[in-house]
């Protein structure tokens, strides 16, 4: 439904938003898919009663799915390119191609992401990841270097309540601490600890709190946050 309006009437004011709701439709049918698939995988593999063909369908949906996600994801990217339902889309496309193995798709698709979208430290982040894997791929030290350049350049989080860009903040630093301290820049790792440190706080204190009642009204409550971090 929600599919069907936005090719539709892709002029409607609601249509970037029907758009959006079926993006997150397709993520989540296609999650569901995958996890069936795997679970009845594993069913088998313990010895559980799985006849062949329902492992076989389980296994085909996932693929079907993520050619319809990919189509729609495509559509989207191409009908509102500067709207914020046209970078989710092509932050979804780039992790299709991830899970397909297509690093340097996926990679140029993350580079499209807008400077000013929500989703680009994000898809920096991503982005230092694949460089990381075609490093290993290629053997080539170049793609290290490229990594650590844009895990530096992942700026502070400009919300700290937006939990899902405060905990892509957080990996990407520790990524590069982890970095720092191989390379023993120890002044360096402590500045960046206090960056990290600095927005652990912000995101703490941006969070909605239940306050402590008596007696059915709120009083004043002792809460202690205890956040760890590991370098990998």
């Amino acid at each position: 439904l929600f599919r069907s309006f936005a090719r539709n009437q892709p002029n409607t004011p609601q249509a970037p938003v029907v758009a959006q709701m079926a993006l997150q439709a397709y993520g989540q049918q296609l999650i569901g898919q995958m996890r069936s698939a795997q679970e009845l995988q594993n069913k088998k593999a313990m010895g559980g009663d799985v006849p062949d063909d329902k492992l076989a369908e389980a296994k085909k949906l996932p693929g079907e799915t993520r050619a319809k996600y990919s189509a729609f994801a495509s559509y989207v990217s191409d009908r509102w390119p500067s709207e914020d339902v046209g970078q989710i889309s092509r932050y979804q496309l780039a992790m299709l191609s991830l899970q397909e193995a297509d690093l340097p798709k996926a990679l140029d698709l993350l580079q499209s992401v807008s400077p000013e979208a929500r989703l680009k430290p994000m898809a920096q982040y991503q982005s230092a990841l694949i460089h990381y894997q075609l490093e290993q791929k290629e053997n080539d030290p170049a793609q290290r270097a490229k990594a650590v350049a844009i895990l530096n350049s992942i700026p502070d989080p400009s919300d700290p309540s937006d939990t899902p860009v405060i905990e892509n903040f957080v990996k990407a630093k520790l990524r590069l601490a982890s970095e720092l301290y191989s390379q023993k820049k120890y002044q360096d790792l402590g500045k960046l600890f206090v960056s990290i440190d600095e927005q652990a706080k912000k995101a703490v204190l941006a969070t909605p709190f239940i306050p402590g009642k008596k007696d059915g009204k709120p009083v004043a409550v002792l809460v202690v946050f205890e956040l760890a971090f590991t370098l990998r």
